[in-house]
C-alpha cells in the first residue's frame, strides 16, 4: 500500500497532470485578470486552497522525481538543473506568499518616498481626546 501510494505521487503522470492543470489555472487566472482585474484573479485562482495544493504537490513530485531516477548523477545534470530550478522558484513563491506584503509606492522623478500603500486590509484607529491621542494598528487581515 504504501509502495503504491510513492509510485502514485511520484509518477510522472501525475507530474503531467499537475503541469496541466497548473498551466491551465494560471492561463485562465490571466483571462480573468485582463477582463475584471487582479483582484478577481487573486480571489478566484492565486489565493486559493486548492491552487496551493498544486504547487505542494508538484514540489513533492519534483523533489521525488530527482531520488526516483537518480538525477543527481552527472549524466543526468541538465534534467537535475532543471528540476532544481523549478524547486527553488515554487519554495521561493511560497515564501514570498507568506513573509512578504504586496504594495505600491509612487516616487516622482528626483523625489524620495517612505511610504507604501498595501493591498493588504488593515484596521487602524486613531482617537483623539484633546489631551491624549489613541492609536491602535492591527497587522494585515489575510482572506
Amino acid at each position: 500500500m504504501l509502495n503504491f501510494i510513492k509510485n502514485s505521487i511520484f509518477s510522472t503522470k501525475l507530474t503531467a497532470i499537475l503541469l496541466l492543470v497548473f498551466a491551465i489555472s494560471i492561463g485562465t487566472a490571466t483571462f480573468i485578470e485582463n477582463d475584471y482585474g487582479t483582484t478577481a484573479s487573486k480571489a478566484l485562482v492565486f489565493n486559493t486552497k486548492w491552487f496551493e495544493l498544486i504547487l505542494i504537490l508538484l514540489t513533492i513530485n519534483l523533489l521525488g522525481n530527482i531520488f526516483k531516477y537518480k538525477l543527481y548523477r552527472w549524466e543526468k545534470a541538465a534534467t537535475l538543473v532543471f528540476h532544481v530550478a523549478f524547486i527553488i522558484i515554487l519554495v521561493g513563491a511560497g515564501i514570498t506568499r507568506y513573509i512578504s506584503y504586496e504594495g505600491s509606492m509612487l516616487i516622482r522623478e528626483g523625489e524620495i518616498s517612505n511610504t507604501i500603500i498595501s493591498s493588504d486590509t488593515y484596521l487602524q484607529v486613531r482617537v483623539d481626546d484633546e489631551k491624549t491621542q489613541y492609536i491602535f494598528d492591527k497587522l494585515p487581515i489575510r482572506n
